[in-house]
């Protein structure tokens, strides 16, 4: 009896392990194809096929991503990029992907002017497509660090053994107003050690991504805007005030074993740069 109990969870686990392993092949399939279409019929045309009707992009602050690409006139100059990284919900319906981006004038044998690192929030419809529900990025100083494959993201090996949350986003607002209290009390880098998993992906302008936040200074203060959870998956953005400076952000939280919501990507941008 024994035998079979162990033979019956392991099926299930190696099931439940193969349906969100495709789920992110699907995703970074859908991203792929996203850059393809940018660069063969163009940046509008891309971003209004693959924006969901109510995304999200910045210019500075938060408006509708497909109506801006849409009333927009089409734009001469060639924008590539490719994931690097990502992560899906263990529900297989929401997730991410980010990696390096470079603007061309005209051709992609030319030398690229512009560099940087796109990120962006991913949802599967009801048809069973992935449509951008929001899209931000920064800007680097010149060419990324190649990786041959797409790495999966901070928290993505660690599945939540709990019953399946149906935490709300009240749940992560929450959060987010706690960590806010945190880092104006006692600082960014002490609130990321108590919010944050230890290898959190921190995205921020003119640098390259990099894991963990030791680095970071300051007692900033975060107003979120909006959140979207799904499963062990949520994300949110809003606003940030810090040392007189105000910007935007987009965070990714992962849910542990233990129950508790670490933040496992943060990107940070100012608006005056944007």
């Amino acid at each position: 009896m024994k035998n079979k109990l162990i033979a019956v969870l392991f099926f299930v686990f190696t099931s439940f392990c193969f349906a969100e392993q495709s789920a992110l092949d699907s995703l970074v399939n859908a991203e792929k194809s996203f850059a393809s279409m940018a660069v063969e019929k163009g940046r509008k045309e891309a971003f209004v096929a693959y924006l969901s009707d109510d995304s999200i992009i910045f210019r500075p602050g938060p408006i509708n991503g497909k109506k801006f690409y849409s009333d927009q006139p089409a734009r001469p100059g060639i924008l590539s990029w490719k994931p690097a990284i990502a992560d899906v919900s263990s529900s297989g319906d929401l997730g991410y992907t980010t990696g390096p981006w470079e603007f061309r004038k005209e051709n992609m044998s030319d030398t690229p002017v512009a560099y940087g690192y796109y990120f962006s929030i991913w949802k599967k419809q009801s048809d069973g497509s992935w449509k951008v529900m929001l899209d931000h990025g920064i800007d680097t100083t010149g060419p990324s660090h190649e990786t041959a494959n797409v790495i999966p993201g901070p928290g993505s090996k660690t599945k939540n053994t709990k019953k399946q949350s149906t935490d709300g986003t009240a749940v992560i607002l929450n959060q987010e107003q706690e960590f806010s209290k945190a880092s104006q009390n006692d600082g960014m880098k002490t609130a990321f050690q108590k919010y944050a998993l230890s290898d959190v992906l921190i995205v921020r302008d003119g640098k390259e991504p990099f894991h963990g936040a030791e680095s970071l200074e300051g007692n900033c203060g975060f107003q979120p805007v909006k959140a979207d959870v799904s499963a062990d998956f949520a994300y949110d953005y809003g606003s940030w005030n810090c040392n007189a400076q105000n910007g935007n952000y987009v965070r990714v939280w992962k849910k542990q074993p233990d129950g508790q919501w670490r933040l496992a990507v943060d990107v940070s941008t100012p608006i005056q740069q944007q």
